[in-house]
């Protein structure tokens, strides 16, 4: 359930209150435990540590240290240039 206003909080408590209801949303909770839980979680850090992000460190390794030192100042620029924008766009009140 979500909801985004005070009467809509109200009518998800009433309905709360409903047996049914009740037993649908721990039937689904338990759906969702099971595809969120801890081994498939694990499973699936471990298809992308061992996949994409393994080769792409792979790539890096090889490379000149010219290009890796340019990589890692090219990411922190970016990075810095990104929290000034997210600073600006706070400070106008559109973030």
């Amino acid at each position: 359930m979500q909801v985004s206003t005070r009467q809509q909080l109200i009518d998800a408590i009433a309905r709360l209150q409903d047996q049914e209801v009740w037993q649908f949303l721990v039937r689904e909770g338990g759906k969702s435990a099971e595809i969120y839980g801890r081994d498939n979680t694990r499973a699936c850090w471990v298809s992308v540590l061992s996949g994409p992000i393994q080769e792409q460190f792979s790539r890096w390794e090889n490379s000149s240290q010219f290009r890796r030192k340019l990589s890692v100042w090219r990411r922190g620029f970016y990075f810095n240039v990104m929290r000034l924008r997210r600073r600006y766009l706070m400070l106008k009140r559109q973030y």
